[in-house]
């Protein structure tokens, strides 16, 4: 073979060592830039999934969307039984269609009642925590338990994890509650100054009323003004009726709304610590035995006769009205935490707006 083959073949040999060089170096940064791909896609993906776990974040803490969903059910499950609307009823979706709160739709005013219950929570929690407020290992076993239990109840609405997590922030959060209150110095004759300043706000009071409602029980469509003024006017009619003389229990029989009366014929008996209608409750706890008249509340019309009412020894009811004032101590100490940045909530729009 001649020299200059040989130099020729060196000559190949050399260029083809550097394209395979090049080969190489592609190949690398090839590998690299796809190995960056997937794992900000498997990123992306996570951080997405991972963003439609929770609706809002209570400074770092997260609230879990399963979590939120049974708090939401439950506070819809409250607006219905409010509004004498049996579930899963024509009355029921025309009420989550039309019933306005303060201009808010029924479905907002309750997811807004459910996520600022869930924020009180969380707010009670990261304050439990501050204040190195914990479970004990033995509570969070009966915790672990009681939800591992429950969870049958729930079907595939939330996974045992976040129920248990749920067991045990309600705890934490009842536990802080205790350790807060107790602090909170309340004398007996503040208490006693409660009850002399209004003994017969205390007493047991039983009143029979007579409902009109301001809706059409059948479809839940909220009456018209003018066919709530003739709501209003039958239950003028019915209280002249009452005053009258007419047996108010068969009135009630024959013409009251109110899914309970074919039961109790209308009496209801109840103190001040009584969850009833407010009005209906005020009415009733202000009124003198005998008294008749007509109250208005969000049911419609009640025509009201108070039937009896008994006094309360101060002695049964102190501890009510204990608790009753340490409640509100709490709740005042909980409307300022609300107000402290740390606190504000941050709504996950992508899923908060998404849920009905």
């Amino acid at each position: 073979m001649k020299k200059a083959d040989v130099n020729k073949k060196s000559k190949n040999t050399k260029k083809d060592k550097q394209s395979g060089g090049k080969y190489t170096k592609y190949v690398l940064i090839f590998g690299a830039l796809l190995v960056v791909a997937i794992v900000a896609i498997v990123l992306i993906t996570a951080f997405n999934q991972n963003s439609k776990d929770y609706v809002a974040k209570v400074g770092s803490e997260k609230i879990n969307l399963q979590v939120f969903d049974l708090y939401l059910e439950e506070v819809k499950s409250a607006m219905l039984n409010e509004a004498q609307i049996n579930p899963d009823t024509p009355q029921a979706e025309n009420f989550w269609k039309t019933a306005n709160f303060d201009g808010l739709s029924a479905t907002e005013e309750a997811k807004r009642q459910a996520l600022d219950a869930l924020r009180e929570l969380k707010i009670q929690v990261m304050k439990a925590k501050e204040k190195n407020v914990k479970l004990l290992d033995e509570e969070k076993k009966i915790l672990s338990d009681q939800a591992e239990s429950d969870i049958q109840y729930y079907g595939n609405r939330i996974d045992v994890s976040a129920l248990k997590q749920l067991y045990m922030e309600q705890y934490l959060a009842y536990k802080f509650y205790l350790s807060e209150t107790s602090a909170i110095n309340i004398t007996d004759d503040e208490i006693k100054s409660v009850y002399d300043s209004d003994p017969k706000s205390f007493d047991m009071v039983t009143a029979r009323h007579i409902l009109i409602s301001k809706r059409n029980l059948e479809t839940g469509e909220w009456y018209s003004e003018e066919e709530q003024q003739e709501a209003e006017n039958m239950a003028k009619d019915l209280l002249e009726r009452v005053n009258a003389g007419e047996d108010m229990e068969k009135l009630a029989q024959e013409y009251s709304e109110d899914t309970g009366v074919t039961e109790n014929g209308g009496l209801y008996t109840f103190t001040k610590f009584d969850s009833y209608v407010q009005e209906f409750k005020d009415w009733a706890i202000n009124a003198n035995v005998g008294d008749t008249g007509i109250v208005e509340s969000t049911y419609g019309y009640h025509v009201m006769r108070l039937e009896n009412r008994e006094t309360i020894p101060y002695e049964d009811v102190e501890a009510g009205i204990k608790n009753s004032m340490l409640q509100e101590k709490f709740k005042e100490l909980l409307e300022e935490w609300k107000k402290d940045p740390a606190y504000a909530v941050k709504i996950n729009d992508k899923v908060y707006n998404t849920l009905q």
